[in-house]
């Protein structure tokens, strides 16, 4: 599957960018990133949920 399809050009150079770092972290780094990148993905998700919440008249008082 090509998802670089998907991505705009800035989008796709950034991959990129992430996939040469990537190649020459040690194991531990791996695992740590994955973590925070996991983490980050969560808090994504809280903040889509909250604004469609208030968007659409569904947030608690």
């Amino acid at each position: 599957m090509n998802e670089s399809m998907d991505l705009s050009l800035e989008k796709q150079f950034s991959l990129r960018e992430f996939e040469m770092k990537v190649q020459n972290i040690t194991h531990m780094e791996a695992q740590e990133l994955l973590v925070t990148l996991y983490r980050h993905m969560l808090a994504k998700d809280s903040i889509y949920q909250k604004m469609l919440k208030q968007q659409w008249g569904m947030e608690t008082a």
